[in-house]
């Protein structure tokens, strides 16, 4: 598959990451969010099967978003699939 990126204007990238760059500080925040869940469940005793499920799907969104701004910096590859 051709790299798409140098097709892309400029001006699309830059506010395409800026955009993302607010929903990655949001998705950091939901990771250390769950993880704090997780610890304090931990901690407590308690049964941490489901929060650590919510921890593995808040990492991945995360994840996701990183490799798109991945894509869409110049120089950079995108993710293989």
């Amino acid at each position: 598959m051709p790299h798409l990126t140098p097709a892309l204007p400029l001006r699309y990238r830059r506010r395409a990451l800026a955009a993302l760059e607010g929903l990655v500080t949001r998705a950091r925040g939901d990771v250390a969010r769950h993880l704090a869940t997780v610890g304090r469940l931990a901690a407590a005793g308690e049964r941490t099967t489901d929060a650590r499920a919510s921890l593995g799907f808040a990492e991945n969104n995360l994840a996701l978003l990183r490799g798109r701004q991945r894509f869409l910096r110049p120089g950079e590859l995108p993710p293989e699939e």
